[in-house]
């Protein structure tokens, strides 16, 4: 479907961004699961024209899982209290975010590391970031974005979901 190979792991188990949902969504375990990992050497253009690649999946009905953070900083994280009062500079770049999906702005998106100085205080790594390009790689134009719920966990953790419909 992608046009290119793929390698198979079977002895490894998901990963707990799938199956930190999944247990909650089928605790029976009843449901047949993919789980892709990131390929950190693809730019998030590349990440973006994978994820239309997966439209098909989406028109036959299969349910697709991203998970991450639109804000995962662990190292100015208040561990000591979950609902600590979330930074500043998270609540800004979680705003960005937001509004970027709210009007479908892809290019905000794909080139929010290089525009924004909060991109790399929010994420010193891609890996929590990326699973929101697959997202807006994989929404149409008549979707609606909905954000079914907002918290904040550690005073940097965005706990924000994203849903399209």
């Amino acid at each position: 479907m992608i046009g290119e190979p793929l390698k198979k792991e079977e002895n490894r188990g998901l990963d707990h961004g799938a199956w930190s949902m999944l247990v909650h969504l089928f605790p029976a375990g009843n449901v047949p699961v993919l789980q892709m990992s990131i390929d950190r050497n693809r730019s998030f253009s590349q990440h973006c024209e994978l994820a239309q690649k997966l439209i098909p999946l989406r028109l036959q009905n299969v349910l697709i899982l991203l998970s991450g953070n639109l804000t995962h900083n662990f190292s100015h994280a208040d561990f000591q209290n979950i609902d600590a009062q979330p930074i500043e500079w998270a609540i800004k770049f979680d705003e960005i975010i937001k509004n970027a999906i709210i009007n479908n702005d892809i290019e905000t998106l794909i080139n929010i590391d290089k525009k924004s100085d909060l991109y790399k205080i929010n994420h010193p790594t891609n890996d929590h970031f990326i699973p929101l390009l697959y997202l807006m790689g994989l929404r149409n134009k008549i979707d609606i974005a909905t954000f079914p719920h907002m918290s904040w966990q550690h005073a940097t953790l965005s706990m924000r979901h994203i849903l399209l419909n």
